[in-house]
């Protein structure tokens, strides 16, 4: 069987995808991912042969467009999202569909040359579902964090030119639904259920994080995309409240300017790219932008999460960590020390973290998963 694995570029789209990719692998099957910008690089370095499906977009000058700017900025949608959510989801699928359909003609190109039979898409991608409906063969949605339902294929669809250009009907829904929300996360069962399996790339472990330490450490990071848009002025509050809280905190950068952040104090450690699932093994909490890739990779390792969510579905995320009691939401983003020691005190919140990490950890494996697209596929 040959799977194409289609994504738009955020590594939070394209990485919750790679060990069922894997996972196909390991069976026998030939897998493509089709995708565009760092993420084509980023899959290739996870040993999957991928393909540039649009080598002429730059993704952040496609988001700033004129076309774009009627959509408005990130600040105005994050307050868009906390009084109006589904009129801000309704911004974020045409946003996406269009983005998408940048990706549509060469990610149907290397389709027809290469075969599949079957599409596996993220559930922001347009582009996917495109081409499966125009080669007649089955699109299976592949969910990765809280905000998911069943209805995003036709949402997408209807902003998809691609459809249009190239005579195929607009589909209505997915073949199937892949879903890893897990029950204990308070949100319906969609679908096949699947273990969420953290993948966060590959990375040499500093020397520091492996040795024995005698006071708790709490991570701090902004994901692969908020820090490089917005830069981290959003952290300066959780630097403050760092000076009052006898703990280490890592700021997980990845490389991103961190002088707007002012002096350090000493407890605070900027680090370069480090695995997020391998930092989180030595870490107690975690204080993040609401990802769905640090939200779900957190709830893996079952350590407490502060969120400071900044767009698109991180307030989703940022609610239902605090609805299931396994993290902390100041709605106005306002971080101090009292939070912090909440966060690592709180016996509480630990033990649902610890239920929802057991609850993960005995959902089926993308490896079972793999006998249902087979099925699928006949």
């Amino acid at each position: 069987m040959r799977v194409l694995f289609a994504s738009s570029p955020g590594l939070g789209h394209l990485f919750p995808m790679i060990p069922l990719a894997w996972a196909l692998r390991s069976a026998g099957h030939d897998v493509l991912v089709a995708t565009t910008g760092d993420a084509v690089q980023r899959a290739a370095q996870a040993g999957l042969p991928a393909v540039e499906a649009a080598p002429h977009l730059d993704v952040e000058k496609f988001f700033s467009s004129p076309q774009q700017a009627k959509f408005g900025d990130w600040a105005s949608l994050r307050k868009l999202f906390l009084e109006q959510p589904e009129k801000a989801m309704e911004i974020v699928a045409e946003r996406f569909a269009q983005l998408g359909d940048q990706l549509a003609d060469g990610m149907l190109a290397a389709a027809q040359g290469w075969g599949p039979d079957l599409v596996v898409f993220e559930q922001m991608d347009s582009a996917g579902p495109f081409v499966a409906a125009k080669l007649g063969i089955p699109a299976v949605q592949h969910n990765f964090g809280a905000s998911r339902g069943s209805g995003e294929v036709a949402m997408f669809a209807k902003h998809t030119a691609a459809y249009d250009r190239h005579g195929a009907t607009r589909p209505t829904e997915a073949a199937a639904i892949i879903d890893i929300a897990t029950a204990g996360l308070g949100t319906a069962q969609l679908g096949w259920p699947m273990r969420y399996v953290a993948y966060n790339a590959g990375g040499v472990l500093p020397e520091w994080l492996l040795a024995k330490r005698d006071r708790p450490r709490v991570c701090v990071t902004l994901g692969t995309v908020v820090g490089r848009l917005s830069g981290v002025g959003a952290l300066g509050a959780v630097v403050e409240a760092a000076r009052e809280v006898d703990a280490e905190f890592v700021f997980a950068l990845g490389g991103t300017d961190a002088s707007e952040l002012g002096e350090l104090p000493d407890n605070v450690r900027v680090a370069e790219w480090i695995p997020l699932n391998a930092l989180l093994e030595h870490c107690d909490a975690i204080v993040h932008h609401g990802g769905s890739g640090s939200t779900f990779t957190s709830l893996t390792v079952g350590v407490p999460q502060l969120l400071i969510p900044h767009g698109a579905d991180q307030f989703d995320n940022a609610k239902m960590v605090r609805d299931a009691g396994i993290g902390l939401w100041p709605e106005e983003s306002t971080v101090d020390a009292s939070h912090l020691a909440r966060l690592l005190e709180d016996k509480e919140m630990r033990a649902a973290c610890e239920r929802l990490r057991a609850e993960n950890a005995v959902r089926p494996l993308p490896s079972e998963v793999v006998a249902k697209l087979v099925d699928l596929v006949g």
